[in-house]
């Protein structure tokens, strides 16, 4: 210990004796802290007393590391622990872990811990040299070999279970529609929903005794089916039961038909598409679209709208200023099958030939030379299909006209437009994707089949300034129509209302009626086209009525009247009694 004294400074240093230190200043012992003068004699003694040695090892719970340490300090000898310069120092003793009295080495210690502990893990020996030098109090010796990492099992999900927003690129060519940037997510039935990848097991490992350490069995995720799914493969797979739309409560899959709008269709939700049926809780607002391939239910009004459901359409409330369609236009599905069938033929004839020229034994023979299907499909338009891109684009340009919606047909026809049209079959690496394509155009193709004869009813509380159409019935019950176009496939009833201004139009069927014009003469049309009855309690002048071709124009108040054609294809009018 060297003490100095700073010339001419009145600032003096202080020491305090600490545990197993004894300090003399002036031949006087001191316990507690003492100022030190110039001038002082300063003693210092180390306590002197043994203290045996004791080693001590420590393991963890896991059996994966080992630490050395001793305890109690060495035979007899302690010494002042090294310390920076201070003006307030206390004292402290620390054991002389360089005591070579101790007689111990770094080879005695590995000896120790390899006989006594049972240590069979590769010992750190410059770990246990740093122990002995003192440099440390207690050091890890050994460490064993953990196992390798578990993966555990996990699943992938195949298609979406959220409404996806489609991106709009600020370089957009054509005007964007921003209510219709909403994808539904819907599924056909069979399809695979979701797949569980097994967990895989780490490689053993071992701790410091040598033993061996298993590595954690992996966590499988289990899959759950709930309506509309049916696991597989043991439960890891799920595939749809029904076409609608996916959805997911962690684990528990399902695949429910119907899409519930909790509120109001309004600039907000923007259009809605889904292939199944859709329930609105509220009510569809202006400039909004509702477009099912089943069946919509509307809780509130139709206000400004477009409601269009393959199955059918039902409104609790009003319709005004909008339209609305059942069973989809039979016109336009015609004239869009007319396009497709022999498109159809002519992709099928594309699709074999590709087939056939993979078959032939030259293509098989330049192996890793082999052009990719997109060249060869190519080759096949230039020289035997000229014609087929540009009927491609005739039906993508006919089928945006199409109302109804129909995922599968749009999907195939953008395959195609890629592949086919822009940027050319080039890109196409082979032509799996073309016969996908194809396959689902031949489903659409049998779907539009059935719309051209498919009968879907609309039942609605009231109708003003709209237009209603529907390949089935169409029903107003405890309202009715105002200026308003309403064409129906089988049938027209308004049960308790009036219908005043427009035009009522049946293909085959009967017009069913309450009160119909007005007392001041609106001129109001009824027509049935292929033969029929219109019936009315109530029939007031300037009201049209029209059955196959023959036509009559009420000139006075008529009530409880028929009108029909006999055999002979000559009018008739009868007495009708309206049921109570």
């Amino acid at each position: 210990m060297r003490i100095h004294h700073e010339p001419g400074s009145r600032c003096h240093p202080v020491l305090r004796p600490g545990p197993n230190v004894r300090l003399w200043v002036n031949g006087e012992l001191v316990s507690h802290a003492r100022v030190i003068l110039p001038g002082d004699e300063v003693t210092v003694e180390v306590s002197g007393e043994d203290q045996p040695p004791r080693l001590d090892h420590r393991v963890t719970p896991d059996g994966m590391h080992c630490f050395l340490s001793f305890k109690g300090g060495r035979m007899g000898r302690m010494r002042l622990m090294d310390q920076l310069p201070s003006r307030e120092l206390t004292l402290v003793a620390v054991p002389d872990f360089s005591d070579p009295a101790l007689g111990l080495s770094t080879a005695d210690l590995v000896r120790y811990l390899r006989e006594e502990v049972g240590i069979r893990a590769p010992i750190d020996e410059q770990a246990v040299n740093r122990l002995l030098t003192g440099l440390e109090a207690e050091v890890e010796v050994a460490t064993g070999t953990p196992p390798g990492p578990t993966v555990d099992g996990w699943i992938e999900y195949l298609v979406p279970f959220s409404v996806e927003r489609v991106q709009v690129s600020d370089e957009a060519a054509e005007p964007v529609d921003y209510l219709d940037l909403r994808r539904i997510p819907t599924v056909k039935a069979g399809t695979t929903l979701a797949v569980v990848h097994p967990g895989q097991r780490g490689t053993p490992g071992t701790d410091v005794y040598g033993r061996v350490v298993e590595a954690p069995e992996p966590q499988e995720p289990v899959l759950r089916a709930g309506p509309g799914v049916q696991l597989v493969g043991d439960g890891r797979a799920a595939v749809a039961l029904q076409s609608g739309r996916p959805a997911r409560q962690d684990h528990l899959l399902m695949v429910l038909p119907t899409y519930t709008v909790e509120g109001d269709v309004d600039v907000e939700t923007g259009h809605i598409r889904f292939d199944g049926d859709v329930v609105v809780l509220g009510s569809v607002k202006e400039g909004t679209k509702v477009l099912s391939g089943g069946r919509v239910m509307v809780a509130g009004t139709v206000d400004g709208g477009t409601v269009r459901g393959r199955l059918g359409v039902q409104v609790a409330g009003s319709v005004v200023s909008s339209t609305v369609m059942a069973g989809g236009s039979a016109a336009a599905a015609r004239t869009l099958l007319n396009e497709l069938q022999p498109l159809l033929q002519m992709l099928e004839r594309l699709v074999a030939s590709l087939r056939y020229l993979k078959e032939q034994p030259q293509y098989h023979q330049i192996g890793d030379r082999r052009p990719p299907d997109g060249v060869l499909i190519k080759r096949l338009l230039e020289l035997k299909f000229p014609s087929l891109p540009k009927q491609v684009q005739r039906l993508f340009e006919r089928s945006k006209t199409f109302d109804e919606t129909d995922m599968a047909l749009e999907g195939a026809v953008a395959v195609l437009i890629r592949a086919l049209v822009t940027p050319g079959p080039l890109i196409l690496a082979d032509g799996t994707e073309l016969e996908e394509a194809v396959e689902q155009l031949k489903a659409a193709s049998y779907r539009l089949e059935a719309d051209a004869s498919m009968e879907a009813d609309i039942g609605v509380r009231h109708v003003q300034n709209a237009a209603l159409h529907a390949s089935g019935r169409i029903s107003i019950r405890h309202g009715s129509i105002f200026n308003s176009e309403v064409v129906a496939g089988t049938g027209i009833t308004v049960y308790r209302g009036v219908v005043r201004g427009g035009s009522l139009q049946v293909f085959r069927g009967a017009i069913s009626l309450d009160e119909v014009g007005s007392p001041l003469g609106a001129r109001t049309r009824l027509k049935v086209i292929d033969g029929g009855t219109v019936q009315a309690r109530l029939v007031h002048p300037n009201v049209v009525v029209e059955i196959a071709g023959r036509r009559y124009v009420a000139d006075r108040v008529l009530r409880h009247v028929r009108f029909s054609l006999d055999d002979r294809g000559e009018w008739h009018q009868s007495l009708f009694r309206a049921p109570a």
